[in-house]
């Protein structure tokens, strides 16, 4: 399946109408697909800022509001043009890491643009499904079966884990025995990364059949499939490389920004230390979990930077700079890209989801 770019929506009345009729056709075809680029974002963004806060007053009640007042009086705010910064990092490296993930196994051809207007969209917290689950809406509303859709999101959060994961291996080891950081936190990342990609490797290599329930059967063949997307972007080909540049360069920005809100209150914290209890208190990308994973995030992340040290009621104000800054920068372009992804679900909705020619999910 081939998608090709084309030019702005039509302004003739009757180009509207078709647009219109063929929006029908996808709710029609899929509801999910049309539902999810209709949901009106304004409610959804509110609720999840309303989340944030809300999580952010429970953990600063358990630091000591005392506490967390003196570390909010040392704020610095020419800190918040290098979040600023770190945020377009994360827009332009997950796009390009996307774009080549997308198209894996047959998969469509995006646009720069397009694939820049899917991924701010699924960035925002108006997504109650999460990034993801859009993300796998879309791909039907363009075509894709089912499975396939939820293969190759599975294969795009594989490459996500697969660009932290071993950065998160190697500083566990820097700081592995630190008398500061918990042995709580570092052991699993020092066991835990090696033992999953051996696993991980061992099962892209098969393909396995199981006697459970059609769920699981399911469950399995998706996950399988997706590392078999994982394994073909491994391969040394050069169109493969954009996809690990670009994950490194979103990590690169989350990382940037997270470094950014710590030093807004005058915050220090060692790199191995800050990509430890990022990777520990990053649950998901803001792509992964619904509403861009607010309430989890602003209760894991503090916890994991006092697992390096540092103390409560710092973490509790850094983290809720660097989540709020980032839910709201995150808004504009989320609002901007919601009509133009409604426009290329309409655009490109061919006549029902067809199965491809390589089948993307292993055998089971």
């Amino acid at each position: 399946m081939i998608f090709h770019h084309r030019s702005g929506p039509s302004r003739g009345a009757a180009r509207c109408s078709a647009a219109r009729a063929r929006l029908g056709a996808v709710h029609a075809r899929c509801p999910k697909a049309a539902a999810g680029v209709l949901r009106r974002p304004w409610l959804l963004s509110a609720l999840a800022l309303a989340v944030a806060v809300a999580t952010a007053a429970v953990m600063a009640a358990f630091a000591g509001p005392s506490a967390v007042w003196r570390v909010a009086q040392r704020v610095q705010p020419e800190w918040i043009l290098v979040i600023v910064a770190g945020r377009a990092l994360c827009y332009l490296g997950y796009s390009r890491a996307y774009r080549v993930a997308m198209r894996l196994r047959g998969g469509p051809r995006l646009s720069q643009r397009q694939s820049l207007s899917l991924v701010a969209a699924g960035f925002g917290a108006h997504v109650l499904g999460g990034g993801f689950a859009e993300d796998r809406r879309w791909l039907q509303g363009m075509g894709d079966s089912p499975d396939d859709a939820k293969t190759r999101v599975l294969g795009l959060g594989a490459l996500e884990y697969a660009g932290l994961a071993p950065a998160a291996w190697i500083c566990a080891l820097l700081v592995l025995g630190a008398r500061h950081v918990q042995p709580e936190l570092t052991l699993p990342w020092a066991v835990g990364v090696p033992v999953g990609a051996a696993i991980a490797g061992w099962l892209a290599f098969r393909s396995h059949r199981t006697a459970a329930g059609a769920r699981v059967r399911r469950a399995v063949r998706h996950g399988i499939g997706a590392l078999h997307l994982l394994r073909e972007a491994t391969f040394p080909r050069s169109e493969h490389f954009p996809a690990w540049l670009g994950i490194g360069t979103y990590w690169a920005g989350e990382l940037v920004s997270a470094w950014a809100a710590l030093r807004l209150f005058g915050i220090h914290l060692g790199l191995p230390e800050l990509v430890l209890a990022f990777a520990t208190g990053y649950a998901a990308t803001p792509r992964g979990l619904p509403l861009a994973g607010v309430g989890v995030t602003e209760a894991l992340m503090p916890l994991a930077f006092t697992w390096v040290g540092m103390g409560l009621a710092p973490a509790v104000v850094a983290v809720f700079a660097y989540r709020m800054l980032t839910l709201l920068i995150a808004l504009p372009p989320a609002l901007i890209a919601n009509p133009r992804v409604k426009r290329l679900v309409v655009a490109y909705a061919p006549g029902g989801p067809r199965e491809r020619a390589l089948p993307l999910a292993g055998a089971v």
